[in-house]
């Protein structure tokens, strides 16, 4: 089966369109453009009718609706039955498979009641396609061998046989589309060699046919290229290639000249060129053509219609591929096919070995036309619009996904691994489950992931205005802390933090230790036990008061040399100056001036710390 696709990227429809709908660029399902429903009035109707490619038995179609929900209508009528309607808004659809059997048109409707608009007031299709029995006749010339003249008998082996050659023409492998490599030249000048499909006359009014020409030169006069008979092997048209390059069809053998293509035929590549004739029973209809400067492409390098003509011998029935050559050029010819509908590229790769290997197809929309005929290798599909039909089965390969932007679903449970964390803020969050390998967390504003349980490993604290946490419980790994405020101690450590030789502040007796921590000989204020703490903060070391008197400490301060008054209980004294005394005579009268001890001129008094 083929299949007869149309994707609206360009005005040469695959097969006939009529109607007030056209082509939009509005939102399109893919590619740039779609086909949407003409502009009308209220009470109106706009159609768009579809030719059905002769033998065609199934449509499948994509289609989007913007409407008054209920009251402006899209609907697909098979001849005169409505197998689709809808209103409102619609996405982008596909639809079921259409059964189009026996059926000549199908048409696309969008009507609107007498009054109001809703959305964007239109109905759109695209991607429309049809499911047809392969083409009547199609050769591919692979069966061949280089320089065997190409017979009746021998051409079946590359397809179907054609049913009439006339002269020798040649299986060449020095130019070829084909995937074996073999195309058909003529070999000798002068004479005029061609293939002939007979008995090929459609059941409807349409006839196509496709092939594919490599000019090595251009001829030095006037050669049919083409050529088309009707009951009774009268000429229906005939199709030249001019000297300059030009193609051009005729009505008839050659009194008519229906068009002339602008494009000249380039020489030393392959191109293809479609021909699709409309003639009706009493002979009347059009040709258009079309021509593939990129051989494989299904976009146009050039398309042309003709007026309504008269066409000598009504429906063609017969079909010639000529192979022309004189002194001055020639061509070779590959795939040639006719049908009833517009045939597309060949379908298969051209072969650059012998390879079972499939070509990798691109990210747009595909046209598949037919199937390949005995044929290792598909045909390179173009970058344009690539259409995919079914889904893949039976695959284990699955594709990359970029690493950007992942989410993290659920949580991960039973880790044993905990989230790096760095000492800025930091926000508690549920613990990991599941999990056995943890996340690294970059370094800047982490949360915590609930506590870190039987770890023997203490987190070292910066020894720099340190704020010390709570109690820690069932926890040995504690949280650096930055900050100026003390906070209540921490319990149950055996570590203690190194202080600073200089200025020390006593703090209490250390319990169980016998280790004596060395005091300072200047000015020190005791404070009172720190209790259970063997960590103490480094004191700055900048004016010591002494508090109050020292029970229980051997270590005296030093005195000056003056007199002393009595201390009592306490070890520690404060030094006491001493009385001036100033000689004068002696007379014999009670002393006026007596010695007595005075309460000291600078006295230390308690006060807050200096930090």
């Amino acid at each position: 089966m083929a299949i007869i696709a149309e994707d609206f990227e360009d005005a040469g429809y695959a097969f006939p369109i009529t109607g007030t709908w056209a082509r939009s660029t509005v939102t399109p399902r893919a590619g740039s453009w779609c086909f949407k429903s003409g502009t009308i009035d209220h009470g109106a109707t706009t159609d768009a009718t579809i030719t059905v490619p002769a033998g065609a038995t199934t449509m499948r179609f994509w289609y989007r609706v913007s409407s008054e929900s209920g009251f402006d209508f899209f609907r697909v009528l098979v001849g005169a039955s409505t197998v689709l309607e809808t209103s409102g808004t619609v996405a982008w659809t596909q639809s079921a498979e259409i059964n189009v059997v026996g059926a000549s048109q199908v048409t696309f409707r969008y009507t609107k009641d007498s009054s109001q608009v809703a959305g964007e007031d239109a109905a759109y299709i695209d991607d429309l396609s049809f499911t047809a029995p392969d083409p009547i006749r199609r050769n591919t010339f692979n069966g061949g061998t280089h320089g065997a003249a190409i017979t009746t008998a021998n051409s079946g082996s590359s397809g179907n046989p054609f049913d009439s050659v006339v002269a020798s023409p040649q299986y060449s492998n020095l130019r070829a589309a084909g995937p074996s490599g073999l195309s058909v030249v003529n070999p000798t000048a002068g004479v005029d060699t061609h293939l002939d499909w007979i008995g090929v006359a459609q059941s409807g009014d349409v006839f196509c046919a496709r092939l594919y020409m490599y000019v090595v030169g251009y001829p030095a006069g006037v050669q049919r290229v083409f050529v088309l008979l009707g009951s009774g092997n009268v000429f229906v048209s005939a199709v030249w290639l001019f000297p300059a390059g030009q193609i051009a069809v005729f009505v008839d053998y050659s009194s008519t000249q229906a068009i002339i293509t602008t494009q000249v035929v380039p020489l030393g590549q392959w191109i293809r060129v479609e021909l699709r004739y409309t003639i009706n029973a009493g002979g009347s209809g059009t040709v258009e053509l079309w021509q593939y400067f990129d051989a494989d492409s299904t976009v146009e390098t050039e398309y042309l219609s003709s007026a309504t003509l008269t066409w000598p011998g009504g429906k063609p029935s017969a079909a010639e591929f000529h192979l022309q050559r004189d002194a001055g050029g020639y061509w070779h010819l590959d795939n040639p096919a006719v049908a009833g509908f517009k045939l597309g590229p060949a379908p298969y790769v051209r072969r650059g070995g012998e390879t079972d290997t499939a070509q990798p197809v691109t990210g747009r929309k595909v046209r598949l036309i037919g199937q390949a005929l005995e044929a290792d290798l598909a045909r390179p599909v173009t970058r344009r619009k690539v259409r995919f039909v079914g889904q893949a089965a039976e695959t284990d390969t699955a594709q990359p996904v970029r690493v950007l932007k992942a989410r993290l679903l659920g949580q991960a449970a039973e880790a044993d691994a905990a989230y790096e964390i760095l000492p800025k803020s930091g926000t508690p969050v549920r613990p990991a489950a599941e999990l056995d390998l943890a996340q690294p967390i970059s370094g800047r504003k982490v949360r915590l992931l609930g506590q870190a349980i039987e770890t023997d490993l203490a987190q070292l604290i910066a020894t720099q205005k340190v704020r010390l946490l709570g109690q820690a419980i069932e926890i040995d790994r504690a949280e650096p802390i930055r900050g100026r405020s003390t906070v209540r101690p921490a319990a149950e450590t055996d570590l203690a933090r190194p202080i600073t030789g200089r200025k020390v502040r006593l703090i209490g007796q250390a319990a169980e230790t016998g280790t004596a921590r060395p005091i300072n000989a200047q000015k020190a204020r005791l404070l009172s036990p720190a209790p259970e703490l063997d960590l103490v903060q480094p004191v700055i070391q900048r004016k010591v008061r002494v508090v109050g008197p020292a029970a229980e400490v051997d270590i005296a301060r030093p005195v000056r040399a003056a007199g002393l008054g009595q201390v009592a209980e306490v070890d520690l004294a404060l030094p006491i100056t001493g009385l001036q005394y100033q000689p004068r005579p002696m007379k014999a009268c009670p002393p006026r001036i007596a010695w007595s001890a005075v309460s000291p001129r600078t006295r230390w008094s308690a006060g807050s710390p200096r930090m």
